[in-house]
């Protein structure tokens, strides 16, 4: 908006007390990306590291450094938690409404809510969870982690099999005196060196930091060019099995045997079905190679004074339980917590259908970001932004008001299957608005082709209602605030 939309003015409402969303929230130990920095990071801002994975104390850095030299300080107001969104048509207008009784007006709202609930993990019912903890245990959700939990010396089980089991396991290993991994089902885990050869040549030739992480974003998009030619020349079976042998070379047979192997680390779904765990430097299979670190692949039935009982009768014994169960997404995508309406008729996520997948059929004047689950994040929040501005120019150029995506009256079809399978996503895919079944209402999942829809391929099209302001809202003269 800076620099694409100079002479607009706008304004970001962050519900919480300061910036960093996930990186401020999760504080639980070892809590890092796990996305590459270079792509992960702003296209715009150099991250300032060979480093490709990074810990939640840098990526704060990173962000706040970004917003300062950005100067975009004033534009920010925190502590602003919008509960009710309200569009009236014949103001051509959103009024927004904060917890703490603040309003404001706009011309267009972005929401740039995430995809998961900040207030609540999702955390399964576990029975005998009273008993664990009336006999002096400790049970404890990542995305509630208490401050200066004592984890020394005590054993530890964390249950899940996702990115953040997967990153405490290797960071309280260190200090505790056995972890254990509790899994119901396997996952892909990569493990990959944590340093980026291009960034590293880069920078020992003294390239600036702008020329190296350019560089390195070149690179990774050719490399997922790559990975989509090549993986469509590979069957299923044989992607799975090519990343299930990469993680048998960071564990060999002396480490663990090949019956144990294929039981943990053998995944029920075919990659990319959910989002790829990282390791970097190999440090969850470290943890495992010596000891500090074991894996059991079973069902839980219950938890007892002592620690876990198994459904195979086995039992985990443990002084502290971390429920790394997943996240909860937002059951009104993608307004989260927000009570929406569009001219007095409230927002039902699943009514809706999602236009070029950053636009609501029938919400005017509104955008939302959501990053890709299969590559980095920010990837597709680049591409989502860069689109907002040629709208915002389209519309001031053509002297439009109102922007909303109109579904034709001969329908769009049922969406294609989802590809993602990951258990967060499935369980509210029921309320969350559908796709279409041709363009632009399919989902976007390719760097490369989404590229060309959101950036080169003409802003008006058969999907998208233009209309001018009514009367009572062209008196109030133009505006230009977000």
């Amino acid at each position: 908006l800076r620099t694409r939309w100079p002479d607009g003015s706008f304004v970001i409402l962050e519900g919480r007390a300061t910036f960093g969303g996930t990186w401020d929230l999760f504080r639980y130990p070892g809590v890092r990306s796990d996305s590459d920095m270079f792509t992960f990071g702003y296209e715009h801002r150099p991250w300032p590291s060979a480093k490709p994975i990074a810990p939640a104390a840098e990526i704060r850095d990173y962000l706040g450094r970004t917003i300062d030299e950005g100067g975009l300080s004033d534009h920010i107001r925190y502590g602003q938690h919008v509960v009710r969104a309200e569009w009236s048509s014949p103001e051509a207008s959103w009024v927004l409404e904060c917890e703490n009784g603040a309003r404001y007006k706009c011309w267009f709202l972005f929401a740039c809510t995430g995809y998961y609930n900040y207030d609540r993990g999702y955390e399964p019912k576990f029975p005998g969870s009273e008993s664990f903890v009336a006999n002096g245990g400790c049970i404890v959700h990542p995305q509630r982690w208490p401050e200066g939990l004592d984890y020394a010396g005590k054993r530890v089980a964390i249950i899940g099999s996702g990115a953040t089991a997967i990153t405490l396991l290797p960071a309280m290993a260190e200090q505790a005196a056995h972890v254990t991994l509790v899994q119901r089902s396997p996952s892909y885990i990569v493990p990959a060196p944590n340093s980026d050869p291009v960034a590293a040549a880069a920078i020992q030739e003294g390239k600036s930091s702008e020329e190296v992480h350019r560089s390195v974003r070149e690179q990774k998009a050719k490399d997922m060019q790559n990975i989509e030619t090549y993986g469509a020349l590979m069957t299923a079976e044989q992607r799975n099995a090519l990343f299930i042998s990469y993680m048998r070379l960071a564990l060999p047979e002396k480490h663990m045997s090949q019956e144990d192997f294929t039981r943990h680390f053998t995944p029920s779904y075919n990659l990319w079905e959910q989002r790829l765990c990282v390791s970097p430097d190999a440090d969850f299979f470290r943890a495992l190679r010596r000891k500090k670190a074991s894996m059991v692949t079973d069902h839980i039935e219950a938890f007892d004074e002592n620690g876990i009982r198994l459904k195979s009768g086995n039992h985990v014994a443990c002084d502290i339980i971390v429920t790394a169960t997943g996240l909860q997404l937002h059951e009104n995508m993608p307004m989260a917590s927000m009570k929406v309406s569009v001219d007095g008729k409230p927002y039902v996520a699943s009514t809706h259908r999602l236009y070029k997948d950053c636009m609501l059929s029938d919400v005017p004047n509104f955008m939302f970001c959501r990053g890709y689950f299969q590559a980095s994040w920010t990837l597709k929040v680049d591409l989502v932004c860069k689109y907002l501005c040629r709208l915002l120019a389209h519309m001031r150029a053509t002297g439009a008001a109102v922007a909303c995506p109109r579904v034709p009256a001969g329908g769009i079809g049922e969406p294609p299957a989802m590809p993602v399978k990951a258990n967060y996503v499935l369980r509210t895919l029921h309320l969350t608005p559908r796709y279409g079944a041709e363009v632009p209402w399919l989902p976007l999942f390719s760097y490369q082709h989404d590229q060309q829809l959101l950036l080169e391929a003409p802003v008006a099209d058969v999907g998208l209602e233009f209309s001018s302001a009514p009367a009572a809202a062209r008196e109030e003269g133009p505006r230009a605030r977000l």
